[in-house]
């Protein structure tokens, strides 16, 4: 699910990005083809009203629009006769970048560094989703939320991202168990249960649940701590290294802003440093002093940008208290949050909901 932009923009926007500029490599869609394929499909017909021709496939660096995939998706979820083939796709992906980013993730720790490498590192992964991971008392939330308007195609990129993710954690934890009590996750899905209902419960061995306020897997809290089979300390640093420069190359136009407030997104308020950000930006603290200078900004102001943000959009939900938004913001009490947000816009959270 890798993508271009032109011009780029990282996810960490609000609102919806316009989708007209935004390219794929065929090279991504061709997994896609070959299971529907195997499964009978009619090319000809999976490739109506897309306008992708036959020999757009043997071009190695042809691109099609985000328009032309969503359609290609449609027909697919249209013709194909097994209602899975999103999950046996995912099953079938070590992710993307020759396996730079699996490479990555399998060599950590625990599963809980696992979570945070895969939100840090997600542009290697994909850019139509967003990638939120929180840990609190009960144990590890991903929230995976969309950076484009999917529509009716969202089913499908939500099936393939938690398939992709419920696969290799099996793999990467030798196997184990997901639904015991002990290592438990659970997926939660915003949208209607399908038809095919069988067919997740068939494959996940882990609870579903649809028509869900987000799109969620959880983590039970031991299962954070279980350590990976194939961790390795002496790689890791060097391949974060890559890591990060490779963000960098699949998205040259991002500014130093754009990669910041990227990184304050998706580890928010849980005592990330400036230090700590320059660290994995591959850069010292006073580089970053320096470059966030030359922008007129600092790290203290983007920070407090996307407490704004957070907290604008949280607020509006009847089921989040002033109370846990505070504590999820980083603020020391109820009170200090609600000082912020008047000062902010005009008004206290309360009278705001």
């Amino acid at each position: 699910m890798s993508l271009m932009n032109k011009p780029s923009d990282l996810p960490f926007r609000s609102e919806y990005q316009d989708v007209g500029q935004v390219y794929i490599p065929i090279s991504r869609i061709k997994p896609l083809m070959k299971i529907l394929l195997m499964n009978k499909v009619d090319l000809n017909s999976l490739l109506a009203n897309t306008t992708i021709k036959l020999q757009d496939f043997t071009e190695t660096d042809k691109t099609i629009t985000f328009k032309q995939y969503q359609q290609l998706i449609l027909n697919a979820r249209r013709l194909s006769i097994d209602p899975a083939f999103a999950l046996r796709l995912g099953e079938q992906s070590f992710l993307h970048h020759d396996g730079l980013l699996a490479g990555r993730i399998m060599s950590s720790e625990s599963v809980e560094q696992a979570m945070e490498l895969l939100t840090r590192y997600q542009p290697l992964f994909t850019q139509i989703l967003l990638f939120n991971f929180d840990v609190n008392e009960q144990g590890g939330i991903l929230t995976l939320e969309p950076h484009f308007d999917l529509g009716e195609t969202l089913p499908y990129f939500m099936e393939y991202t938690c398939s992709v993710i419920y696969s290799l954690g099996r793999f990467f934890l030798g196997g184990i168990d997901l639904n015991s009590e002990q290592t438990g996750v659970t997926i939660k899905l915003a949208y209607p249960e399908p038809e095919s209902r069988e067919a997740f419960d068939e494959f996940f061995s882990i609870p579903v649940f649809f028509d869900q306020t987000e799109n969620q897997i959880i983590l039970s809290k031991s299962l954070l701590s279980q350590p990976l089979i194939f961790s390795n300390k002496d790689s890791a640093q060097q391949r974060d290294r890559i890591c990060q420069a490779k963000v960098i190359e699949i998205c040259p136009e991002n500014t130093i802003l754009d990669r910041v407030r990227f990184m304050i997104h998706r580890q928010i308020f849980s005592g990330l440093s400036l230090d700590q950000l320059a660290e994995q930006l591959c850069i010292s603290p006073r580089t970053l002093r320096r470059q966030l200078h030359q922008h007129n900004t600092s790290y203290k102001a983007l920070l407090e940008d996307e407490r704004k943000r957070i907290a604008l959009s949280q607020i509006k939900k009847p089921e989040v208290s002033v109370e846990d938004l505070a504590e999820k913001l980083g603020y020391s009490d109820a009170s200090s949050f609600s000082r912020a947000f008047k000062r902010w816009y005009g008004v206290s959270p309360k009278h705001y909901k």
